[in-house]
């Protein structure tokens, strides 16, 4: 397999009103981490999505 195939096989297409559920339960979750004294996340690296597990 290819790097190129690797990535076809990740990648995954999201309607509107999934992307809109998605930010909003990321604002939520935000929201709860301040209120519980978190800092701000002040980098894009602090909110990067977690990579998928490869597989075998």
């Amino acid at each position: 397999m290819t790097l190129a195939g690797a990535a076809e096989e990740r990648t995954v297409a999201l309607d509107t009103t999934a992307v809109s559920v998605l930010l909003a339960w990321h604002r939520h979750r935000e929201e709860e981490r301040l209120a519980a004294g978190a800092t701000p996340a002040s980098t894009k690296a602090d909110t990067a999505p977690v990579p998928l597990p490869r597989r075998m």
